[in-house]
């Protein structure tokens, strides 16, 4: 007689008072989010909101690879042509990242491992953000021909001088310590302590307790953040250029100057494009605003041709050798640019902040 496996939840929903602890159970695909994900956190999220058992909430992720590596693009390259799908996903995990932003409640983010695009969306606007030795944060969107989504032109504005424009125009990943330089995380625990911590937080009395019984478990970060000792020639090699040719054709030939130059030549010209723009008119604005022009922009990019190529040679084929068009800075049409910010549809776009 042979038995059958059982299928793992893809996402791991406790409720141990005064606790809820949410696990996106999705290792093999370094945590993923899927549009089931990305639901099953709304629900769980809105059980515990007026659950006066609950006091706060932990998220993390399965195994010890990434909390979360972003969206599924598998499941968006399938559905490619459908563009109901398209708008929904987009549509609930923007709607999850001003919910968690909004949350009523505590939320934790242990942003253990590999933490990207979709899944920075989930921990950078929790209340409490840790960060561990394995921490690997990006926002690499350019290099896939879509732009940092999930707010990111919002958050970024808040990191040090220009480093948020730099980290979204070369996706260069960061370690822990410029992870909390950069604002998006706040506290660094290393990964032998999180039991300890895991059991702590398990015994609050208010919601006043986290912040205590964290900075119990918290030390320095091993090494200082590079983005500090960085940020000057970060700031004189943006500050001044008014466009994305402009930034590109100034770097200079030192080595961090080429190591930016480097990572731009990886990307696809018409997402940085698209990225700088969006920095640009984030400025000023609140986060409903930026989510619901994130919206749009994930609609014009699932209409075009770019997104699919991204996903195509980093996830498909994995050949990375995407055909970007256009294929260099210098021969970016503005007027494509700013179609992108044209709704490309009649589907509401104002929805994000009206919980």
């Amino acid at each position: 007689m042979t038995g059958t496996a059982a299928i793992e939840p893809e996402l791991i929903t406790t409720a141990l008072p005064p606790i809820g602890h949410l696990r996106i159970n999705r290792p093999k695909s370094l945590n993923a989010l899927t549009i089931g994900v990305i639901t099953g956190i709304h629900a769980a999220l809105d059980a515990w909101c007026d659950d006066p058992n609950i006091l706060a909430v932990i998220i993390d992720g399965a195994g010890d690879r990434a909390f979360c590596a972003g969206g599924d693009l598998r499941s968006i390259y399938a559905a490619r042509g459908n563009e109901q799908f398209g708008y929904d996903i987009f549509l609930a995990e923007y709607q999850l990242n001003y919910k968690i932003a909004n949350y009523p409640k505590p939320i934790v983010a242990i942003m253990n491992g590999i933490t990207m695009g979709g899944g920075a969306g989930i921990a950078v606007y929790a209340s409490h953000r840790i960060v561990t030795e394995h921490t690997k944060f990006a926002m690499p969107e350019c290099g896939i021909g879509l732009f940092p989504d999930i707010g990111a032109s919002w958050f970024l504005q808040k990191s040090p001088g220009l480093s948020g424009l730099y980290l979204a125009l070369t996706g260069d990943m960061i370690d822990a310590a410029d992870a909390i330089y950069a604002r998006v995380a706040d506290h660094y625990v290393p990964w032998d302590n999180m039991p300890g911590l895991h059991q702590k937080l398990a015994t609050i009395q208010s919601q006043a307790d986290i912040g205590k019984i964290i900075n119990q478990f918290q030390s320095m970060t091993p090494t200082p953040p590079s983005l500090r000792q960085n940020q000057s020639c970060i700031d004189d090699y943006f500050a001044h250029a008014t466009s994305l040719l402009g930034i590109y054709l100034g770097l200079p030939a030192d080595e961090f100057g080429q190591n930016v130059k480097r990572s731009m030549d990886k990307n696809s010209p018409l997402s940085m494009g698209i990225t700088f723009e969006s920095m640009r008119r984030a400025k000023g604005r609140d986060l409903a605003a930026v989510l619901n022009t994130d919206l749009i922009l994930s609609q014009s990019c699932l209409a075009g041709g770019e997104f699919y190529e991204g996903i195509r040679a980093a996830v498909i084929d994995k050949d990375r050798k995407a055909n970007w068009n256009p294929t260099k800075i210098g021969d970016l049409n503005p007027d494509a640019i700013d179609r992108h910010f044209i709704p490309p549809n009649d589907r509401d776009y104002t929805a994000i902040g009206r919980l």
